[in-house]
């Protein structure tokens, strides 16, 4: 048993004197990617990325890899 999943966000703030009090787009936005697997029935691995383009230009994108292992008793 395996999954396998896609996401894409877009967030943009509604009040723009935020983003401009801070100098910074008046959106961000993100995507995200993941694999699980059944090792065995009790044992699940999974793996997934993250890209994410923050609202300040000064930061740069950034991209967070994970690992994760679920143990069922």
């Amino acid at each position: 048993d395996h999954g396998v999943g896609l996401g894409y966000y877009y967030s943009r703030f509604q009040d723009t004197r935020v983003s401009g009090f801070l100098d910074a787009n008046d959106y961000a936005q993100g995507f995200e990617a993941f694999y699980d697997a059944a090792l065995t029935p009790a044992a699940h691995l999974g793996f997934d990325v993250q890209v994410q383009r923050p609202v300040l230009d000064e930061i740069d994108t950034s991209v967070i890899l994970g690992a994760r292992l679920n143990l069922s008793f």
